[in-house]
């Protein structure tokens, strides 16, 4: 649940028009998101050393809009984070994110105990002119360089997505026929009660290989997948290899979406880059043996 930290005074009076919540789901507020539209995983909280993954969402509305949903679920410790980390770009706008969970402009700092979701308000004099049906994007603040997730628009959740909802029966070895050499083992399964997906990438740099790893936890119902990607040194051959000696190092993200049962598209981002590289890959050696992808 939400546990409130910090009050400050917002005069109702002084905020911007309520046209930019386009509605609102019945509370207490689903943590099971319906569809998933960004996913910022295991980040650092700004007020304390926890860590959590935020999950933006769109629920649809009796308009024919849509509305911005967050669900936030801690990794690591009990992260204490600020509603204001969080802002939406969209055309010349580019405002602070608000959160509410339970009563209309009062949770401004959050401790998270457990699995939580809130509906989010954007912040701005001109708010009414901002629709989350429309295409934006959507900022977390606290890192250096900021980590941001463009959200394509969109007719309502209802509307047929071109992802594929990550399940088992995805799983494999991809690869692009024209990049010999290289491509990606993706093992996406569960660990105890969370959803969990592991990546291998082979690729080379300077004419060396080159293999990065990363896996990230997910929500039900995820179709993006943004996992931090490492590479490894120090570690040595058969008997030689000692396991103390081996360092990790976070070298960039890598967005991961599947367009079918047998296509996926990943965007390595480089760490403090801006944009990445594109590969679109199928799969190497066909489906999984009796699992049925539909």
């Amino acid at each position: 649940m939400f546990r409130l930290i910090l009050i400050i005074l917002i005069f109702i009076a002084a905020l911007p028009a309520r046209a930019s919540i386009n509605c609102s789901p019945s509370q207490p507020f689903t943590t099971t998101p319906s569809t998933t539209v960004a996913t910022f995983a295991n980040i650092a909280a700004p007020l304390n050393s926890g860590r959590f993954t935020a999950v933006f969402w769109r629920i649809n509305c009796t308009s024919g809009k849509t509305q911005l949903m967050l669900t936030i679920r801690p990794t690591t410790g009990q992260p204490i984070i600020s509603s204001l980390s969080f802002s939406v770009r969209q055309g010349s706008i580019n405002s602070n994110v608000v959160l509410w969970a339970e009563r209309f402009n009062q949770v401004v700092s959050i401790d998270i105990e457990a699995v939580s979701s809130a509906r989010t308000y954007i912040f701005d004099p001109r708010a009414s002119q901002t629709d989350d049906s429309a295409a934006l994007t959507v900022i977390y603040n606290e890192t250096t360089p900021a980590s941001s997730f463009a959200i394509p628009a969109t007719g309502g959740v209802s509307a047929p997505s071109t992802s594929r909802v990550l399940t088992g029966a995805l799983s494999g070895a991809y690869a692009n026929p024209n990049r010999g050499g290289e491509g990606f083992l993706i093992d996406i399964a569960t660990v105890g009660n969370r959803n969990v997906i592991f990546v291998s990438m082979y690729t080379y740099l300077s004419g060396r290989q080159r293999w990065l790893v990363g896996n990230v936890d997910f929500a039900e119902n995820t179709t993006i997948a943004d996992i931090p990607m490492i590479e490894t040194s120090g570690g040595d051959f058969g008997a030689s290899h000692n396991p103390a000696l081996v360092q990790t190092n976070q070298i960039g993200r890598l967005r991961i979406t599947f367009t079918s049962c047998d296509n996926m598209t990943a965007v390595f981002i480089p760490t403090g880059a801006t944009g990445g590289f594109v590969y679109n890959t199928a799969r190497l050696i066909g489906r999984l043996k009796n699992v049925p992808c539909n």
